[in-house]
């Protein structure tokens, strides 16, 4: 027995090396996978805290807003007022400890400013044990003064009134920021009371200016002094703040720990406010780790998350090493396989050349294209096909491009499309295809996408049979529905046209009817003869009478081309119709309608076949327009003739143009023409002309050009006729 070398058996090694590759390939991919996903599970979990976070700042922003409305539209804000405004956040927002009005004082208006502040807090009956005597403290003499006025909750905060807050280094520093941006200043996070963690918000306010404004008046004690700086002042509960606003029903906040970071005035970053469970070991030994910054008006506070101990466990750690040992362990199976095999390559190799000189005879002797295209779209190779569908042979195509067959617009289409699809992606084009032979055919290609080849490969069958029957179909099935259309609007011609006839016929019998029994009830001698005669009249005419009845009865009873009318408003009609075409179409551009209407627009009519009609109009006219445009609708009534006339100017769109021309060239047996359709435009056309045809009303379709604008003038009874 041949002994088997290395030289034949190498394959075999060279497999198990590969796969062993792919195994690890395996394991470090889907290590990062999993490390990956963690991180966008962090991500999100860190997300959700910080949209739950600038969420409560901007509704704490929105309170100051409203307030600083409050003073902008109303001339003297007073106490009241401000308690009612103030006091809805206050109920609502467990966490803000006070909302304060605080004005800037100059000293030579102190004794009148406590005057009137003391007037206005106690001008009624106050709960409050208070001491009456609204001052300003802490005692001693500065140049201004930001004493607290109006506070709420005051039954909770009734100390801090008249509190000169200039002597709070946090908040006059703060009130300083707010007064020179005119926008909200929040101050550090410190100590705001003597248990409680927590931060000022801080904006300017303005008064609405009233005609009385003047500057003040010493010599008037009872003048109300204007200052011309105010603030608005949230004092917050910062542990409070943030507790309620990150809630405690989130799923994600058990998967990271955080803490709240604020620059102290010596520089150093402080502490806040840390989660449930938060440590400083798991935050240094945790592999996930993230630092966000929420604004807080003007200052920024820095959040620092870590993952949780619990978040890298599961089973998702232990899949990686799974794949790698039982890829691993399947290598070594599959390189098994091959070594058992090797012997045999020799005769599955001469296989593999019988089976490949088969298959290249079947492609030989296909009736189908059977190809392969370069990316920047050369024929590389094809089968002898094409002498058969295009009458070239196949080393006249290799080496040109497909445009040559398709056309350069095509072409760049398809190149455009293959080249952007994925690997192995197939695409079905259909395309009509004039030979050398000057024979034109239908060609039906199949392009699939080999991006490791470089190549698209290509099938293309002849389907000029299949596509000419199912146009033929397709003209049939536009031919009928036309032509029913023909058949209801010719059955409710007749139908109306029997019954007016037989109301007519009855009238003028009846009448006749009526003369003869007056005659026949005249006083005569006794005149036999005359007595006959009009008794034989009058049963004649009973006949007739009752005959035109039956016509009539039958008429009514032809429910089938019955059509029920009504009064019906034009704009309403069009709006609806416009709706509908948008709908079928989503693709098409924006269309704005300008209309005119001179008087009343309300025309009788079905308003279902009317919005129809009015449907397959703009459709047609809007067949292939690709930019925005604009309907014009000129609505006139006509009382000398009893219509409404209506003018649907729409934009400039050639196709449309050119089958207006057809459908007026062809209206004799439009039927018959159908062949000539294009995109249905002719087809709609004919159906809409025949809906208003049977509500007694026309319609007439003009081009201007294809260059121009296309016209279609419809006129539609405006009462029902007698």
């Amino acid at each position: 027995m041949k002994k088997i070398t290395f030289a034949k058996t190498y394959p075999a090694y060279l497999t198990l090396g590969v796969l062993l590759l792919l195994s690890i390939g395996a394991w470090w991919f889907l290590s990062n996978k999993v490390e990956a996903e963690r991180k966008v599970e962090f991500n999100a979990a860190v997300s959700s805290v910080m949209q739950r976070l600038d969420l409560g700042v901007q509704q704490q922003e929105e309170v100051m807003v409203s307030m600083k409305s409050l003073y902008k539209s109303l001339v003297e804000v007073v106490k009241g007022v401000f308690e009612l405004y103030g006091s809805i956040p206050v109920e609502t927002r467990p966490y803000i400890l006070s909302i304060s009005y605080i004005p800037e004082i100059q000293e030579s208006q102190k004794e009148q400013f406590i005057h009137n502040t003391r007037g206005e807090l106690f001008s009624n009956e106050f709960d409050y044990k208070l001491d009456q005597t609204y001052t300003i403290f802490p005692e001693g003499s500065r140049e201004s003064y930001f004493p607290i006025t109006f506070i709420v909750p005051l039954s909770k905060n009734v100390y801090k009134c008249g509190y000169d807050v200039s002597q709070d280094k946090n908040l006059y520093t703060t009130i300083q920021k707010a007064l020179s941006t005119k926008s909200i200043s929040a101050s550090a996070i410190h100590q705001v009371r003597k248990d409680t963690l927590g931060f000022y918000l801080v904006l300017k306010v303005e008064n609405k200016p009233s005609p009385d404004d003047s500057e003040y008046d010493p010599n008037n004690p009872f003048a109300k002094v204007k200052p011309k700086t105010r603030v608005i002042v949230l004092e917050i509960d910062a542990k409070n703040f943030f507790e309620t606003v990150l809630g405690s029903k989130v799923a994600s906040d058990d998967l990271v720990s955080f803490e709240f970071l604020d620059k102290a005035s010596d520089g150093s970053m402080k502490r806040i406010f840390t989660s449930k469970g938060f440590t400083e070991d798991a935050m240094k030994s945790s592999n996930l780790q993230d630092v966000k910054t929420l604004q807080l008006a003007n200052r920024s506070l820095e959040l620092h998350f870590s993952s949780k101990p619990n978040f890298a466990a599961g089973f998702a750690n232990a899949v990686p090493y799974i794949v790698l040992f039982g890829g691993g362990f399947a290598s070594f199976l599959f390189f098994g396989f091959v070594y058992s095999t090797i012997t045999s390559r020799a005769r599955a190799e001469n296989l593999a050349e019988e089976m490949t000189r088969s298959q290249r005879r079947i492609v030989d002797s296909s009736k189908d294209i059977i190809a392969s295209l370069e990316m920047n779209g050369i024929w590389k190779n094809m089968n002898p096909a094409s002498q058969l569908l295009f009458g070239m042979e196949p080393d006249k195509l290799v080496g040109q491009s497909i445009s040559k067959l398709i056309g350069e617009q095509d072409s760049t289409e398809l190149l455009a499309l293959l080249q952007q699809s994925k690997d192995e992606q197939t695409h079905t084009k259909l395309y009509h295809i004039t030979g050398a032979d000057g024979v034109a055919r239908w060609i039906s290609f199949h392009f699939t996408v080999s991006k490791i080849d470089g190549l698209f490969f290509a099938i293309g069958r002849d389907v000029t049979i299949e596509k000419e029957a199912e146009d033929q179909i397709i003209l049939r099935s536009k031919q009928i529905q036309l032509a029913e259309q023909y058949v209801i609007k010719e059955s409710q011609t007749k139908t109306e046209y029997m019954i007016h006839l037989s109301e007519d016929l009855r009238d003028s019998l009846s009448s006749t009817i009526g003369f003869l029994q007056l005659i026949e009830a005249e006083a005569y001698e006794t005149e036999s003869e005359k007595d006959e005669f009009l008794k034989t009249t009058l049963d004649s005419t009973e006949q007739l009478l009752s005959m035109m009845t039956d016509i009539n009865d039958v008429a009514f009873e032809n429910k089938t081309f019955k059509m029920v009318k009504e009064y019906v408003t034009v704009k309403n009609v069009i709006d609806e119709a416009l709706k509908i075409v948008k709908a079928d179409n989503p693709d098409l551009p924006k269309i704005s309608v300008e209309y005119n209407s001179n008087g009343e627009d309300r025309v009788f009519a079905n308003k279902e076949v009317f919005v129809e009609s009015i449907k397959h109009i703009l459709g047609a006219m809007f067949e292939t327009v690709s930019a925005p445009s604009t309907v014009q609708i000129e609505v006139q009534p006509n009382p000398h003739e009893n219509v409404m006339e209506v003018q649907i100017m729409t934009p400039i769109n050639p196709l449309a143009s050119s089958q207006i021309g057809v459908f007026k060239a062809n209206q004799r047996n439009i039927v018959e023409s159908m062949h000539l359709d294009q995109n249905s435009i002719v087809f709609r056309l004919a159906i809409a002309q025949t809906q208003i045809q049977r509500m007694n009303g026309g319609v007439v379709y003009e081009s201007f050009g294809e260059n121009d604008h296309n016209l279609a003038q419809i006129h539609i009874p405006i009462s029902q006729f007698d």
